[in-house]
């Protein structure tokens, strides 16, 4: 935590762990149960508020007076030959050291590109050397992939302490793996948006193509399908970064099993200040293939005319509060006012697009932007409109991403300067809300007599994504808004600022009038006057004070003496461990876990829900499978539970063993928590107090069973059972919804010797048994059968299928009923068939309650198996209803 850090927690919310706490112009975006337990386990906490960065390099002294030397000698003690890149001065070479700094804020904001160095790497190795050199000799570090930076944030001000410009120009490299992309720091767009098209593969970035990715990605990298896909940001797996001490870190998209420092990095790195945290020297993007999504891209030049733009636009205002909640379009207008510099007229530059998957490209309705385009009223097209069907990869390349110059301006001379703002906000606007924006736009639109160029963007490229297609990655980019808008003036001299400025501000004034808000963000930052100030001004950049108290915290972690330092570098600060000051606010049965800024929320072991609301004890015994072994029996307890193995089987309840003893055992088909007695006494009782014959015994009997069965507490299903005397052979009064459990559904097994008796010549009677049992079975009354099968040849299948073969040994309630089911040759001959075909030794017939088990059957697979029992089926009743088996 940092101080005044106490209640509000800047971490992800979740169920399970609580909080944590004509002319193209640029959109120019610049940046089971058991396994859930084991994972809230105290193991798999990560260290409180730990700041362990590991060992650093141990680097030899070097004389401060010789960045050659020094560089050379870094290098070697870290393993290289020396020093492979370059490094330029104004003493030195004033060509190549103006060509390193120059980038777009060079004229506006000279000041804050003068380092004292630059240092153009070209290895890992290379940037720890230039790192280590400016840690020991006191230099401030500036850190530059491509130098769009507005502020001038890719170098340095050497005016006030000396610093070095690390120019990561030359790690452009790729490596395509599968699924992912490698890629190095000084990448640009265009370069990255070629070698995506080329593999088939896709990346949401955003437009400026000479933007380097090092320092886009940081940033956010928002652009035309940030609203589908996220930014760029939201689709990296992986980093490699150089800190402040010269140590080498691979970050990786946090898990359980990834450090605090990993988390915290990956955290504010992706999204926090730019530049603050040291040099990332790879990015490991994950990539979308073109094949997995449906993708159009709409265009079209109009000449600016406000009153036909203002309809266009109320009406597309119309069409986005109706689908907002479809993530599937964007929207991106410009509009350009370059009337002055010859160029062209002013117009406004209409982009949207629609992407979804490929099952999804029914849905896409050309009309919905036709009519957008329709409502501009008395519009002059300045050429045909674009509307294309592409993979998502081209229309990165060939449309997206567009030439610009970071030199100094996007224009050529003499409007080099600007006043540059981005706005944003939470909402949509309201066809009200935009036509007025339109106005306000009108107002700094140039004429031909104007001294300035004027361009501005309507954007919904900022939001953070379809959390079914942006990765949900913990980072900490700030705000998650729905539109936003740029305004940019540019001017040829800095003598017009004193003019300039008021009426940009006066646009901003506008902004946050008409739409209640006024978001900025780190890329675009602006001061109103005065440099911006991050410190002071925090809430202008930062969605929450706990997020900007935790990036203080990481980053007096990672560089606590500020060597990555800028105007807009986020402030070192302190941790303060708020759960050893009982200063959280986390609820009953959770746990407290300091982290750098912040502190952790998460259910106690055994315990889930809210972690700040309270926690609850999870009921493991609901848990399917069982965490207990399945001859055990699971008890509940807050938090955790037992096991304890059943009667009949000895352990510790996660592993049972059955026990030689005179307990008889369930059956595949019983309740594992009743004893194979209870259900032989359910049968015994049924059969003992039965009488008469044919379907009102077998009725009087079932219903006797199911009583049993329920009073027992046995389950439900006991059809096994009622098989046997479903279809006793008289058809009044008998249940033909049995017949829906017989195996083919069609069947209507004659179960008993009388029973086929009782239809043979009776037409009429077959006829509305088929009828009865076709209706119950959902089949048709021809394709009902009614066989006869020999009630012992039932007898021993079912045995077989349902009552399983840890033994084959047959248990009777006594020597008469084992010597009268032995005298069954037909029995005996049907169940040793099928006990040789799995190799099983022929059956035992024995009346006393012990186990045989047969020699060619392992210990092992007999506790692993149920056993086989008839017992007291084999009563004297049974054996009057059964015949002779």
């Amino acid at each position: 935590g940092v101080p005044g850090n106490s209640a509000n927690v800047p971490c992800p919310s979740t169920a399970l762990f609580g909080r944590i706490m004509p002319l193209r112009l640029p959109l120019c975006l610049a940046p089971s149960i058991a396994m859930l337990l084991i994972m809230l386990s105290p193991a798999h906490a990560q260290t409180a508020g730990a700041c362990n960065l590991g060992e650093a390099p141990v680097a030899p002294s070097v004389s401060c007076s010789s960045i050659e030397t020094a560089l050379d000698e870094l290098a070697v003690s870290l393993g290289a030959e020396g020093f492979s890149g370059s490094f330029f001065s104004p003493a030195m070479n004033t060509t190549l050291y103006d060509a390193a700094r120059t980038q777009y804020a060079s004229v506006t904001f000279p000041d804050r590109v003068r380092p004292s160095f630059i240092a153009q790497v070209e290895t890992e190795t290379d940037v720890q050397a230039a790192v280590l050199f400016a840690s020991q000799c006191l230099y401030t570090i500036g850190v530059r992939s491509g130098g769009h930076s507005y502020l001038g944030l890719s170098s340095c001000d050497s005016s006030e302490t000396p610093c070095l410009q690390i120019h990561l120009k030359l790690m452009n490299s790729h490596e395509v793996l599968p699924g992912k992309l490698k890629v190095g720091p000084g990448m640009t767009l265009e370069e990255f948006a070629e070698v995506l098209d080329d593999n088939g593969r896709f990346v949401p970035t955003g437009e400026c193509a000479k933007i380097g990715l090092g320092g886009h990605v940081q940033t956010g990298g928002f652009g035309m399908w940030s609203r589908h896909f996220g930014p760029a940001a939201h689709n990296v797996d992986a980093f490699r970064i150089v800190l402040a001490d010269g140590s080498l870190h691979n970050v990786v998209a946090p898990t359980f099993a990834t450090s605090q420092l990993n988390n915290d990095l990956f955290y504010a790195v992706l999204g926090g200040a730019s530049g603050s945290w040291g040099v990332v020297t790879e990015i490991v993007f994950k990539t979308i293939s073109n094949e997995e999504f449906f993708s159009v891209w709409w265009e079209a030049d109009i000449l600016w005319e406000v009153e036909g733009v203002s309809n266009m636009f109320r009406k597309w205002a119309e069409l986005a509060a109706q689908d907002e909640d479809d993530l599937r379009w964007s929207f991106h207008s410009s509009g350009v006012g370059i009337l002055p510099s010859g160029l062209g007229p002013n117009y406004v530059e209409f982009q949207a697009s629609w992407v979804g998957p490929v099952a999804e490209a029914g849905d896409y309705d050309p009309a919905w932007f036709q009519s957008i385009l329709d409502a501009c009223t008395n519009c002059v097209f300045l050429r045909p409109p674009l509307n294309i069907t592409e993979p998502l990869s081209k229309s990165l390349k060939d449309r997206s991403v567009i030439a610009s110059d970071n030199g100094g301006s996007f224009f050529p001379m003499p409007f080099q300067h600007y006043e540059k703002r981005w706005l944003q906000t939470s909402s949509l606007p309201t066809p009200d809300q935009i036509e007025s924006l339109v106005r306000a736009v009108d107002g700094l639109m140039p004429d031909e007599n104007s001294t300035h160029l004027y361009v501005t963007q309507f954007s919904t490229g900022i939001a953070n994504g379809n959390p079914a297609t942006n990765h949900g990655v913990n980072i900490s980019m700030p705000w998650n808004d729905k539109f936003g808008l740029s305004s940019d003036l540019y001017y040829p001299t800095l003598l017009l600022k004193p003019v300039y400025e008021p009426l940009q501000n006066s646009m901003v004034d506008a902004f946050a009038t008409i739409l209640g808000e006024n978001h900025q963000v780190f890329w675009a930052a602006w001061g109103g006057g005065a440099a911006p100030n991050i410190t002071a001004d925090w809430e202008l950049y930062y969605d929450s004070e706990n997020k900007f108290n935790r990036l203080r915290a990481i980053k007096g972690c990672v560089d606590p003496d500020n060597h990555f330092k800028h105007i807009m570098s986020m402030p070192v600060g302190e941790d303060v461990d708020e759960c050893a000051a009982s200063d959280d606010d986390c609820g009953a049965n959770s746990v407290c876990t300091n982290t750098l800024g912040s502190f952790l929320c998460r259910c106690a072991a055994g315990y889930i829900g809210d972690a700040v609301a309270g926690c609850t004890d999870i009921d493991e015994c609901t848990a399917t499978p069982s965490p207990c072994a399945a001859a055990a029996t699971c008890a509940n307890t807050a938090p955790g539970y037992s096991c304890t193995c059943n009667d009949g089987y000895e352990g510790d309840g996660f592993t049972c063993t059955a026990v030689a003893t005179d307990v008889v055992r369930p059956s595949s088909w019983e309740c594992g928590s009743e004893a194979g007695v209870q259900v032989s006494a359910c049968v015994a009782e049924a059969l003992a107090g039965a009488s008469g014959s044919g379907c009102a015994l077998a009725s009087a009997a079932a219903g006797k069973m199911a009583d049993c069965f329920v009073s027992r507490g046995c389950c439900a299903d006991w059809g096994a059972w009622t098989e046997f005397w479903a279809a006793s052979g008289e058809y009044e009064g008998c249940n033909f919804a049995e017949c829906t459990e017989l195996e083919n559904k069609v069947e209507l097994v004659a179960r008993l010797p009388y029973a086929q008796a009782a239809f043979e010549g009776n037409a009429s009677l077959q006829q509305d048994y088929r009828a009865s049992c076709a209706s119950a079975g959902g089949v048709s009354v021809e394709a009902v059968q009614i066989i006869a099968i020999d009630t012992v040849q039932i007898a021993a299948r079912r045995l077989l299928e349902d009552a399983i073969d840890v033994t084959t040994q047959i248990q009777t309630a006594s020597k008469a009923d084992a010597d009268a089911l032995a005298g069954n040759a037909g029995f005996l001959t049907t169940l040793n068939s099928a006990l040789a075909s799995r190799g099983l030794e022929p059956a035992t017939l024995v009346s006393a309650p012990s186990v045989v088990i047969p020699d060619n059957l392992t210990a092992a697979a007999a506790t692993s198996l149920p056993s086989l029992f008839l017992s007291s089926l084999l009563a004297a009743s049974s054996l009057a209803l059964l015949g002779a088996f």
